[in-house]
């Protein structure tokens, strides 16, 4: 048991800390004795059919890693995106996950996930791949992201909003031509100059 515990240790490792059912079995265990090995504090469960292994090296990887592994075609968008360009102070109380509309998914009762299915020319819009922990996180652009949340402004708190716009400007890495242009594609660009224009004579107020 011990040289086949090794032998599924190695496995995980291989996988960067994950395996499905079949690839357990594959190593040598049968089915039912899974529940032993989450029970025995070897391995957790992620969803159904996905399991992680509880290595110091895994056990304290964030959520968006587990979710990346659960739902590999999801995008994080609206407040998890914003979260994750520190576009704003809320903290979301679930993870935001675009999907493309063509594909349904099944989530798990743990983390939290909130799915929003995109049309399948704004899901591929502002795409940006990051780096953490070894795993590429698929997240929107800044820029895409404030068209996103004012796409869904009716999902979301205008103070959120606002505050995420307001932060955007104070940022040196902004990219204002393509934020326009994204605008233009997800069809909000009345609505953005709105804010924008807002901003700026708030600036000005606060400078007399």
């Amino acid at each position: 048991m011990i040289i086949k515990l090794d032998n599924l240790k190695k496995k995980f490792y291989e996988n960067d800390g994950y395996l499905t059912t079949a690839e357990i079995i594959e190593v040598g265990y049968k089915k039912w004795w899974i529940q032993n090995l989450i029970d025995e504090g070897v391995i957790e469960r992620v969803k159904r059919g996905l399991y992680k292994l509880c290595d110091d090296k895994y056990f304290q990887l964030d959520e968006e890693i587990d979710i990346i592994k659960m739902i590999p075609m999801g995008v994080f968008c609206l407040s998890s995106a914003l979260s994750f360009h520190e576009l704003t102070t809320y903290t979301p109380y679930e993870h935001e996950i675009a999907i493309d509309r063509r594909y349904k998914v099944t989530v798990p009762e743990y983390p939290p996930i909130k799915v929003y299915y995109y049309d399948t020319k704004y899901y591929k819009l502002g795409i940006q791949e990051v780096l953490e922990d070894g795993y590429v996180i698929r997240v929107y652009n800044m820029e895409k992201t404030l068209c996103d949340c004012l796409r869904y402004r009716n999902k979301l708190s205008n103070d959120i909003i606002v505050e995420a716009f307001k932060e955007y400007m104070k940022r040196k890495d902004k990219n204002l031509t393509l934020l326009m242009e994204y605008a233009k594609e997800c069809r909000v660009s009345k609505i953005i100059k709105i804010y924008m224009e807002v901003l700026i004579w708030q600036k000005i107020y606060q400078h007399q």
